[in-house]
């Protein structure tokens, strides 16, 4: 029996790499995450709902592959980048 190998028709599109000071702005929520210190596996965020106009929680700390699993998964896009 031959196994099928599945060929992707498009691959996903790279996420550009965290730099402290970016926005993101969760699409499917009004809310925005803020990146705070950068490191090599984590990453300080802040999530910022405009209608409170503070901050909703403390600086959080995640691993760098949960904030994007996160980000992916609310269909995050980048409002403010600072290069």
């Amino acid at each position: 029996m031959e196994k099928l190998l599945k060929n992707p028709t498009h691959s996903p599109l790279p996420t550009p790499a965290f730099i402290k000071g970016q926005l993101w702005q969760l699409i499917d929520t009004t809310r925005f995450i803020q990146i705070g210190h950068v490191g090599r596996l984590l990453v300080h965020h802040r999530t910022i709902v405009p209608s409170l106009k503070r901050s909703l929680s403390r600086q959080t700390l995640s691993s760098i592959k949960d904030l994007r699993q996160i980000l992916t998964a609310n269909k995050a896009v980048l409002v403010e980048s600072c290069s």
